[in-house]
């Protein structure tokens, strides 16, 4: 299964020619504005590649209400602008986009930026499902320690129970207590 792209411009040169970039390897979404990109978020792209500028709801109001769907929120942003000012980058980062990438760009070089930012974000994924894994496997491993370290108790209580009859059950309601 090819990953998926979602390109988010309001200018139609600009999408096509980023489409024409990345089809031969992804499989690539289009969206011209901001509200577009919202219904296209839930055909789950590995990435979108969102632009700052757009009539109507802009790229960080777009990436704000994607950070808000469930679905959508661990997609990985990269904003392409031609803004130029330092605010705006820091804003785009601060707002959740995992790069921030200039116009007029290199190619070769947001190709590469892309595949990294997918590789990268799959790692991420793929740990972060470890890490659940291994929780639920110590989580599980811990339950069957206190059960037998319970039935050890009960075994000793039972043991101390049968050698005085005055104490029985006692043992074990203490160790219940505890």
């Amino acid at each position: 299964m090819r990953q998926k792209l979602l390109i988010v411009d309001d200018e139609p040169g600009i999408v096509d020619m980023l489409k024409s970039y990345f089809e031969p390897q992804y499989e690539v979404l289009t969206a011209y504005s901001g509200d577009e990109a919202l219904r296209k978020v839930a055909a789950v792209p590995d990435l979108i590649l969102l632009d700052i500028h757009m009539p109507g709801m802009d790229g960080f109001q777009t990436m704000l209400a994607i950070r808000e769907n469930e679905t959508a929120a661990d997609i990985p942003v990269i904003f392409l602008t031609a803004d130029d000012d330092s605010d705006t980058e820091k804003r785009g980062l601060e707002v959740g986009a995992v790069d921030f990438i200039k116009k007029p760009f290199v190619p070769e070089v947001l190709l590469l930026r892309v595949r990294h930012t997918i590789d990268l974000s799959r790692l991420q994924a793929d740990l972060a499902h470890e890490v659940l894994k291994k929780t639920q496997e110590i989580a599980a491993q811990h339950e069957k320690l206190e059960r037998i370290s319970m039935q050890i108790v009960k075994a000793l209580s039972g043991a101390v129970d049968a050698k005085d009859t005055y104490t029985n059950g006692h043992s074990l309601r203490v160790a219940e207590y505890s």
